[in-house]
């Protein structure tokens, strides 16, 4: 029973002094041998709460990167769909057409919203790549 909460007390305290994923052992060692709870447990069971500190901290890091890869993902997707639309109301008011060559149309668009989004999206389908697939929809 003392030694859980000699252990959820040193959690707290490696809370407390800002520990990251990326600290070393040594250097959180060095910065709490005179804390009088770290003074009570044997070094193994510190490097273990340790560990299992930064496991948790790892995972909580890993959850957050995969939550902020997914919201990109859709907020690159709705770039394309805009650049879409916008392709596709060009095409209903005779803008673009299969002879356009995207040359001249990327310059005529080059100031749209919609193009400057998804020309800065690190991932997916490029402008010319979508640029290329309402050409051959007009091919067929």
């Amino acid at each position: 029973m003392l030694r859980g909460l000699v252990c959820l007390s040193l959690t707290y305290t490696l809370i407390s002094v800002a520990i990251e994923a990326s600290s070393q052992w040594r250097k959180v060692q060095d910065r709490l041998e005179t804390d009088e709870r770290c003074s009570r447990l044997e070094k193994i069971d510190f490097l273990e709460i340790f560990q299992e500190y930064i496991r948790d901290l790892e995972s909580e890091e890993e959850e957050q990167r995969k939550l902020r890869m997914e919201e990109l993902r859709k907020t690159e997707r709705k770039n394309r769909d805009e650049f879409r639309k916008l392709m596709e109301e060009h095409v209903a008011a005779g803008i673009l057409n299969a002879k356009t060559n995207w040359r001249d149309y990327s310059i005529n668009i080059k100031d749209f919203a919609a193009y400057l989004v998804v020309s800065s999206n690190t991932s997916g389908s490029t402008t010319k790549d979508l640029f290329t697939d309402v050409m051959d929809e007009l091919e067929k």
